[in-house]
């Protein structure tokens, strides 16, 4: 078999005689010199500014992942340790019960995947979320095991007083419905305090998210689709870290997303 030659090491004769063969009218249509220096000059400024402008990110790809026992059925790979909180990711075989590491005051749990068992008051499902401020409240995972986002606070000197309010807060706080933000964009506060919230946010194919600014660490899990967050690309279980006082630029989903946020309201710049 002789091997295929790539579409740039064609020359323009080939090139027309390959796009004859894939639709009678279809033919190929090179722009002018200064067009073609515009467009790779434009693209490359693009690319600068995205990376200047997310350059304090940090994005944790589901890839890299490496995750260790730590319990009974309970196997945990850690995303976030500082700032006075820990994020890890959890899978639960079926019946195993999620664990409390010593020093942690409250959980925030996100299931991702099957389902807690929450005792008497039903169960979480997917995308569910509950704040547990006890070792002594058991969640055990369901007949299919689970998959869960725990956010664990640990040094609760540590952070702005209205994310410590955001977790010492008494009053109940009922996930409310899917809400519009933008065009295209939906959000569902799962857990509002303040103005601080962990939050759903879908997203439909091709629509765009607002440029804005936090002045609380934002942080992101990407549950269903894709989203750019200027040129980083996020896919299902991708992880990011959007710290305090940068800006979500050029943000946009080609196929829709379903991603789950914790931060202050977002500020449009």
């Amino acid at each position: 078999m002789q091997p295929q030659a790539n579409a740039t090491e064609l020359d323009s004769e080939s090139l027309d005689q390959l796009a004859g063969a894939i639709a009678a009218q279809l033919s190929v249509t090179r722009p002018l010199a200064q067009r073609d220096a515009a467009i790779a000059s434009g693209l490359l400024q693009r690319a600068r500014r995205s990376a200047q402008a997310h350059r304090e990110f940090v994005t944790l790809r589901r890839e890299d992942r490496v995750y260790t026992t730590v319990s009974a059925g309970v196997h945990s790979h850690t995303l976030r340790h500082g700032k006075g909180v820990r994020i890890d990711l959890l899978q639960l075989e079926p019946g195993a019960s999620l664990n409390w590491p010593d020093g942690v005051f409250a959980q925030e749990v996100l299931v991702t995947e099957g389902a807690l068992n929450e005792g008497l008051s039903g169960a979480l499902t997917a995308h569910s979320l509950c704040l547990r401020k006890e070792r002594s409240q058991s969640l055990v995972a369901g007949a299919a095991g689970a998959r869960v986002y725990v956010r664990q606070l640990t040094a609760p000197e540590e952070l702005p007083e209205i994310e410590r309010d955001w977790w010492y807060a008494t009053e109940p706080a009922q996930a409310s419905p899917w809400e519009p933000l933008s065009e295209g964009v939906e959000i569902k506060v799962l857990r509002g305090v303040g103005g601080v919230m962990s939050t759903l946010a879908r997203i439909a194919s091709g629509a765009q998210v607002v440029d804005h600014g936090h002045i609380l660490d934002e942080e992101c899990l990407m549950l269903q689709g894709d989203l750019f967050l200027g040129d980083i690309l996020l896919r299902p279980d991708d992880y990011q870290v959007a710290p305090a006082g940068c800006k979500h630029v050029n943000s946009m989903s080609d196929t829709g997303a379903l991603f789950y946020f914790h931060g202050h309201m977002p500020t449009p710049v």
